[in-house]
């Protein structure tokens, strides 16, 4: 339902926005507006889990709260918060919404460039390092072959670009639908698969993981090689995973 062809004007009803959550792999919160910078979505409080990570953002963000109650956490404090109340988390900034009811519902809007509307080296380098750690967790739950936890970390329109397949750009999936379904069958057809030895590197709203993979297939068959991951980033999480690894066969 993201409408990204506005070029001029549209209202966006609550109760119809509504409709679509949760979103096609249980998502909490979905796109409805994309432009430009600009990313409006809403959460509903029913589909979330508890407890909420810490999660920063890329982008600055205010959320605009239609019904319900919760409490913000950021920057060290905790304020409560009602509908019909206005919040505000600048770029880098760790937040997490918690004891919220369930018939919390939030407009949150991302906006502005990676890093915030307030330019700052520092910022810049949080962000970085805030994306860096993202990556980390990426990587983690590979390792643990956690696709919940992969995909809560994706956008909803995320493309995966995986390092085989018949065309120039490897096997293309799109969507959290068919994303999901691309990393379980990694999972499924190396059963032990790891990715040890990472290390990650971020610029902006681009970012590399080197690793090397380790894993058996089901003839017995061992694999073992170096290979990398490039990300594209948006309203911090990734929007693109674009893999590549060097071409080196099944050891005996």
């Amino acid at each position: 339902m993201v409408m990204s062809g506005i070029t001029r004007s549209r209202v966006i009803h609550l109760t119809e926005a509504q409709t679509g959550i949760p979103g096609p792999a249980s998502e909490h919160a979905v796109s409805l507006l994309q432009r430009g910078t600009l990313n409006a979505m809403l959460a509903l409080g029913r589909f979330a889990p508890q407890p909420r990570p810490t999660t920063p953002h890329a982008q600055d963000e205010v959320y605009v709260v239609m019904q319900g109650r919760g409490v913000l956490f950021h920057d060290g404090k905790q304020e409560p918060f009602e509908a019909g109340d206005l919040l505000f988390v600048a770029a880098g900034i760790e937040h997490r919404i918690e004891e919220f009811s369930d018939d919390l519902a939030v407009w949150v809007v991302f906006y502005g460039p990676q890093g915030g509307e307030i330019p700052g080296s520092t910022m810049g380098q949080m962000t970085d390092r805030n994306m860096e750690s993202l990556l980390q967790a990426f990587a983690d739950a590979w390792n643990r072959h956690d696709v919940d936890a992969l995909m809560s970390m994706m956008t909803t329109d995320c493309i995966f670009e995986a390092s085989g397949g018949n065309m120039a750009d490897g096997e293309r999936h799109e969507g959290q639908g068919a994303v999901r379904a691309a990393y379980a069958a990694v999972f499924e057809q190396y059963p032990d698969a790891h990715w040890g030895h990472a290390r990650h590197f971020v610029t902006g709203d681009r970012g590399v993981s080197e690793w090397t993979f380790t894993g058996t297939l089901k003839n017995g068959k061992r694999v073992e090689v170096i290979g990398c991951d490039v990300f594209t980033f948006r309203t911090g999480k990734i929007a693109i995973k674009n893999s590549f690894r060097k071409n080196r066969p099944p050891i005996e």
